[in-house]
């Protein structure tokens, strides 16, 4: 009988989350780099509530009673003149960025107000810590490589889960669809949704992991990468909490029954405490502070509109959702090439497909349910919306949800023996095409903001550039996902079994130097 061999860089669990965290905090960097000053959605408000939170001002006070998402801070007047910045651009996807001024103002305090003032304070403690150090146009900049490097931090902890203690060589696909542009876009930004999602990405895996492959025995690190995730998860946003509990169901629905096992283990038994303490936690917040009361969108509707009209219009907005979890950038006016789109279905649609003819009927079902809920529960929360702030929902929103489907899809797959040959080829196939697409949707983002969308396809001179011109980041980003792709590659290719024993903890090999991983870095 052969025996599962790992190949050596996965024998060092630190090794491994420090590549991945280099290498995907590069790539989160680069958008930071190659997005002007406020140039992603919503940046300026989330910016103003950064430095208003590590300034001690974690709610501020109210503008127009507590029902109103809007709360007046006082902060450094230059961060408090963010939203004066992007009005010529925003929206615009032919006018490049160059048309607004620098940030100015200076360290005078200033009353201003924010629309995203109720959001829970965890993520923007951290990302304003920055600007502490410097109250200019590179303090923002600072803010971003921080949202970058937290981001990074939980898809390099992912991507290190499923290296060292997974059985499904698929998993590592699931992963690179997982992680859209939009993904690195809003991460390298100054936005919460790219935090939650990839700790929700991190949860996916390690919850997967756990149950499918290591709950006879449950490893100390990964225990401790599902409580990490989990608990960041779910102090990020006001809907978070809901997206904890809908992927523990998930998890949970797909486990063997031999899973039960976990509640005997106490480090599983303190995670649950862990998760559970922060899920209460997050819950008084949103709830003390209203939360849930958001801004009315620009897509406004009548009081008096019909329940159906309504759900022709959600439904109707399918398409847009779809390209905004994959790729859609700026202020929503800056769609990725159709290359993209077209890489990023087929990629799914192979590990879909693939899932759907050699995964057993549990698998499948569950595959199902997620596929069901990641797009029926955003549907319906959008539609319930609908009357009070307008058609406001975004594909972000849903993605915390939506990305269990090619995890889902990938991890039910990939151990039979027979099978992982095709598996790590596949993988392989799909890491180069996540590559390629990952670099057309940087470059169409960096036309639109050099020169417009509609511009010169020469946009290294454009009147626009980012900090060093336009040509670095560009490089940068090549560089990054090439080396990304050969990494997945490697990291599933060299992993060697036999057909005997697949995915069963009894026919689990042990290796001569177990790793034990801490879950950060």
């Amino acid at each position: 009988m052969t025996r599962l061999r790992l190949p050596k860089f996965t024998r060092r669990p630190t090794l491994v989350f420090s590549q991945f965290l280099v290498l995907f905090f590069i790539a989160f960097a680069v958008w930071s780099w190659a997005t002007p000053l406020y140039g992603a959605p919503d940046e300026p408000a989330h910016q103003i509530k950064a430095v208003a939170v590590v300034r001690g001002q974690f709610s501020g006070t109210n503008v127009r009673g507590s029902a109103d998402p809007s709360v007046r801070v006082i902060i450094p007047r230059l961060y408090a003149n963010a939203g004066k910045t992007t009005g010529c651009f925003a929206f615009k996807q032919d006018v490049p960025a160059s048309c607004a001024p620098t940030p100015s103002g200076g360290s005078t305090p200033t009353k201003v107000s924010t629309y995203v003032g109720r959001y829970p304070p965890l993520y923007y403690f951290l990302v304003g810590l920055p600007s502490l150090t410097t109250v200019s146009a590179a303090g923002v900049y600072f803010m971003r490589l921080a949202s970058a490097l937290v981001s990074a931090v939980f898809l390099a902890l992912a991507a290190t889960t499923i290296v060292i203690w997974s059985r499904s060589v698929l998993l590592l696909a699931g992963l690179a669809l997982a992680a859209t542009p939009t993904l690195f876009f809003l991460g390298g930004a100054i936005n919460p949704s790219g935090l939650e999602i990839t700790s929700a990405i991190c949860l996916w895996c390690s919850g997967l992991v756990l149950v499918l492959d290591r709950s006879k025995d449950p490893p100390p690190g990964l225990v401790a990468t599902v409580a990490l995730s989990g608990s960041t998860m779910v102090l990020i946003r006001g809907l978070s909490p809901l997206w904890l509990a809908l992927i523990g169901l998930s998890v949970v629905a797909l486990a063997p029954r031999r899973t039960l096992a976990l509640v005997r283990h106490r480090s599983c038994r303190f995670a649950a405490a862990i998760i559970a303490g922060s899920a209460v936690l997050a819950s008084i917040w949103i709830v003390e502070e209203h939360t849930l009361d958001f801004k009315p969108s620009l897509l406004t509707a009548s009081k008096h509109i019909s329940d159906l009209a309504i759900l022709k219009g959600v439904f109707g907005r399918t398409p847009a959702f779809l390209a905004e979890m994959i790729g859609q950038f700026g202020w929503l006016d800056t769609p990725s090439p159709l290359s993209t789109y077209v890489i990023w279905y087929v990629g799914i649609g192979a590990v879909v497909g693939v899932a759907v003819i050699f995964a057993g009927r549990r698998q499948l079902a569950g595959l199902l349910g997620v596929t069901l809920v990641g797009f029926g529960v955003p549907f319906m929360i959008a539609a319930s919306q609908v009357r009070n702030s307008g058609f406001g929902w975004q594909g972000k929103d849903s993605l915390p949800l939506v990305v269990g489907i090619p995890l889902v899809a990938a991890a039910a797959i990939g151990r039979p023996g027979a099978m992982r040959g095709r598996c790590s080829r596949l993988v392989g196939f799909i890491a180069v095409g996540v590559a390629v697409a990952q670099v057309a949707a940087f470059a169409q983002a960096l036309r639109r903001n050099a020169v417009g969308l509609n511009g010169s396809l020469n946009f290294i001179h454009g009147s626009w550039r980012p900090t060093l011109g336009a040509l670095w980041p560009l490089f940068a980003v090549i560089i990054v996902w090439s080396v990304l792709a050969v990494s997945l590659y490697r990291a599933a290719h060299r992993t060697e079994i036999d057909p005997s024993g697949p995915g069963d903890p009894a026919h689990e090999p042990q290796p001569v130097h177990q790793p034990s991983y801490s879950g950060g870095p």
